[in-house]
């Protein structure tokens, strides 16, 4: 076997092994402990960013959706308001 073909067929064994199940659930506990500090470290001012923080996963994986729509600038801040950090 060639070593391009050795390399493909690492490469197709390691795309099944993230695609799993074990993969896809490891996945999301780690986003949910994530989006659970996330809430630990938010600021409170009416509680509405605190409430769109959660975990959440789809065919492809996991990550902490914030959906608060003025998300980015409490995180990171505009020309007028300062980032949380």
């Amino acid at each position: 076997m060639a070593a391009d073909d050795l390399l493909d067929d690492a490469a197709d064994q390691i795309a099944a092994a993230l695609k799993s199940p074990e993969m896809l659930n490891a996945c999301f506990e780690l986003a949910k402990l994530a989006a659970t500090y996330s809430i630990g470290i938010a600021p409170v001012h009416t509680g509405d960013y605190i409430e769109s923080i959660s975990a959440q996963r789809d065919a492809e994986g996991a990550f902490v959706l914030y959906a608060d729509p003025f998300a980015h600038i409490i995180e990171y801040g505009n020309a007028v308001t300062p980032e949380y950090a």
